[in-house]
């Protein structure tokens, strides 16, 4: 398994790859800035370059909204091979679209099922993705969905609304 992460300040960088410490995130930007900016440092080129070569099984992107945009997810999911699957995050309407798309709500009513924050969330999908795998022989759009949202027991972490 391999990882990598879109970064507003190095493009698409390796999970051993080492990068200065760095303060730019394209949260605050507009988005004709995240795409000049995705443009300059080749983010989408790179990343089409790194699915081609690698050729996964299952592409989890846990990105939010400029990040996706920054991306152009709409379109790159679209260049996903047919026996290939893209999970995406809040992304219903990529989902409609793709049988080898599916869209894992993370939203804060979720979050709050899950015990967590919304930004925290993602990664605990991917966690509990990873960690219930073995337990499955095939893997398909909808056991993602599942895999990701499962719940063994209630969330230590008491919510606001419990005070």
């Amino acid at each position: 398994m391999e990882r990598h992460f879109i970064s507003a300040g190095f493009g698409l960088v390796g999970e051993s790859e080492k990068i200065p410490p760095y303060e730019m995130t394209f949260s605050g930007m507009r988005m004709n800035k995240v795409r000049q900016r995705s443009s300059r440092l080749n983010i989408k080129p790179d990343l089409e370059r790194l699915l081609r070569k690698s050729n996964p099984d299952i592409v989890f992107f846990a990105l939010g909204k400029k990040y996706y945009a920054s991306i152009d997810i709409d379109e790159l999911v679209q260049e996903l091979k047919p026996n290939q699957i893209g999970v995406v995050f809040n992304r219903e309407l990529a989902d409609d679209q793709f049988e080898n798309i599916v869209s894992v709500p993370a939203r804060l009513e979720d979050a709050k099922r899950h015990g967590t924050i919304v930004i925290g969330l993602k990664g605990l999908y991917l966690e509990n993705f990873a960690k219930y795998l073995s337990e499955v022989e095939a893997v398909d759009t909808e056991l993602i969905d599942k895999l990701c949202r499962h719940i063994e027991e209630e969330p230590m972490q008491a919510g606001i609304g419990n005070f």
